[in-house]
């Protein structure tokens, strides 16, 4: 029995749906979150994307972890044309750097798993486990104090950007993610219990306000749109 990869390739039977004008998640960061990264951290995002439009010119937010303060780090990944790209700001106290895709990786509407790495003192993006991109990051943003500005994932923290297709499975860890794992990550479901994943969003509740965080604890507060009330920015 062939299954054609790429239809529905993630776990589970329920995605997100954003359409393209003003739909976000929003993670609380904060204290005691572990959500918190500044320039010199190591984390690892990951998601199963399906853009709707992914040829389409102009910025798509995927992910976007807010500054809250003169000097903190600011990171985004974002889709524009096909390309996946990656910035770090040092807000308002150094300026940003950005790692632009080199060639079209997103090309079709069907389902992708993009993570995005930092490592101590780079980025690299990653289709499928495959390496797309990877650049170094220059002292000044690896400089940047910690955020505690919240995550955002759809939208970036000013409500610009908008994604326009699907999200599912979205794992952010605390470490950096080889691509043998990367490899594995993309099927397997994890635990509260799974070392160094912080928020860990399977998306699979199909209907409600507030998704379900399975990562480490403590759990995060996450909400569909700005809060837990029925809104227009409701994925």
């Amino acid at each position: 029995i062939l299954i054609p990869f790429g239809v529905y390739a993630q776990n589970g039977g329920n995605a997100l749906s954003f359409d393209g004008v003003n739909d976000f998640v929003k993670v609380d960061a904060g204290s005691g979150s572990g959500l918190n990264f500044g320039g010199g951290s190591q984390f690892t995002v990951s998601m199963w994307v399906y853009p709707n439009n992914p040829g389409a010119a102009g910025d798509q937010t995927l992910f976007h972890k807010h500054h809250n303060f003169v000097g903190t780090a600011q990171y985004t990944l974002w889709l524009n044309a096909g390309f996946l790209n990656a910035r770090i700001d040092r807000f308002s106290a150094g300026g940003n750097f950005f790692m632009n895709g080199v060639t079209p990786v997103l090309t079709q509407s069907k389902w992708y798993y993009v993570t995005l790495v930092k490592t101590a003192s780079a980025f690299q993006i990653y289709v499928d486990g495959i390496l797309y991109n990877s650049a170094s990051i220059p002292v000044t943003q690896l400089g940047a104090s910690s955020s505690i500005g919240n995550i955002y994932f759809g939208v970036d923290g000013s409500g610009a950007a908008p994604f326009n297709g699907k999200l599912d499975e979205i794992k952010v860890w605390s470490s950096t993610r080889t691509s043998t794992e990367i490899r594995r990550d993309m099927y397997k479901p994890e635990t509260s219990g799974t070392a160094n994943l912080p928020l860990y969003l399977t998306l699979d509740e199909g209907t409600g306000q507030l998704p379900s965080d399975g990562g480490n604890s403590p759990v995060n507060n996450v909400y569909l749109g700005m809060d837990g009330t029925v809104e227009t920015t409701d994925p």
